[in-house]
């Protein structure tokens, strides 16, 4: 069948993801809202996949809240067998932080994350053991490894003082004083241009690297 328009796609199983691009949007739903592809086929046409087509895959309605948007991740590489996260901005974990958290995609073996998803119990964001060729069969596993940060995205006063920019809350920067690196210089640059001029309620968004904010205290 042919389906609306204005619905969105998307998947629990975040490879599958990338597959169909470089950029991926990250949402959490505070209330159910979708529809499980699978559940559809098997009322619709009496069909259920178990490895195929449509396994953790889900239908919404085309706006989403913006309470529900949990993270955006920046990927390169090339489609096959998918993208790769560079970078990857989320929310911060802490609800006193005012502040989005700049993620790196770099593991420590010096590759580029497959996926990264965050665990509940902790509040830190790890790397998946994403293996190649599950794709459609399995949910990724988190693995032992956390994701180390590079910065944070800050609001500022329009004189674009620092000291006069949104921070993470203490606990927040506690988290990660021990989890650093930078990004490259091109992908600093790329983020800063993509920011540029961008403001939220007259406050001016800034890119500040970990070096810069957690070195204070």
């Amino acid at each position: 069948m042919d389906w609306p328009k204005d619905v969105i796609f998307s998947t629990i199983i975040s490879p599958a993801a990338a597959t169909y691009g470089n950029r991926v949007v990250v949402i959490r739903e505070k209330k159910v809202r979708s529809l499980d592809m699978n559940y559809w086929n098997h009322v619709h046409s009496d069909r259920w996949y178990t490895y195929t087509r449509d396994a953790g895959e889900f239908i919404s309605y085309g706006y989403i809240p913006g309470s529900d948007l949990v993270g955006y991740q920046v990927r390169t590489g090339s489609k096959t067998p998918n993208y790769r996260i560079s970078y990857a901005i989320y929310r911060a974990f802490d609800p006193k932080s005012k502040a989005l958290l700049v993620l790196s995609g770099l593991r420590r073996d010096g590759s580029l994350s497959t996926c990264i998803s965050q665990n509940p119990e902790d509040g830190f964001y790890y790397h998946c053991e994403y293996k190649e060729g599950t794709i459609i069969t399995s949910i990724p596993g988190l693995s032992r490894e956390r994701v180390r940060i590079s910065g944070v995205l800050v609001l500022c006063g329009s004189d674009n003082n620092s000291e006069n920019c949104s921070r993470l809350s203490d606990r927040e920067e506690g988290f990660y004083r021990e989890l650093q690196v930078e990004l490259p210089g091109n992908v600093v640059t790329d983020l800063q241009n993509r920011i540029k001029n961008l403001d939220v309620q007259g406050k001016l968004v800034r890119f500040l690297g970990s070096k810069d904010f957690l070195h204070k205290n």
